[in-house]
């Protein structure tokens, strides 16, 4: 009779034993799964933000030429003006210097 529960015990322990080495190695691998899905996904986060900085950088660069070529767009017709008045004045100059070489 002791026997038998000896050997029940000793059956049951090493049942447990394989039980706990089957939880560990399953516990193992979920870990590792775990850890290669979070791997994958900060990766896949990674080139997501990567992608969206390229895109806002794409955006940011294409406003800055439309403004860029507004500015170039507006100094032009200020430049014209400038010519416009200047050409302007010049024909009243050349006019009043001629006007006092004429009187003298």
């Amino acid at each position: 009779m002791y026997l038998d529960a000896l050997k029940q015990i000793q059956s049951l322990e090493r049942s447990l034993s394989e039980e706990k080495a089957a939880a560990r190695v399953k516990a193992q691998a979920a870990e590792e799964d775990a850890r290669a899905r979070g791997l994958a996904l900060l990766e896949e986060t990674r080139r997501a933000v990567r992608a969206s900085d390229e895109e806002a950088a794409k955006e940011q660069e294409e406003r800055a030429a439309a403004v860029r070529q507004e500015i170039l767009h507006q100094a032009q017709k200020d430049c014209e003006a400038l010519r416009r008045e200047a050409s302007e004045r010049m024909e009243q100059a050349a006019a009043l210097i001629v006007g006092k070489v004429v009187e003298r």
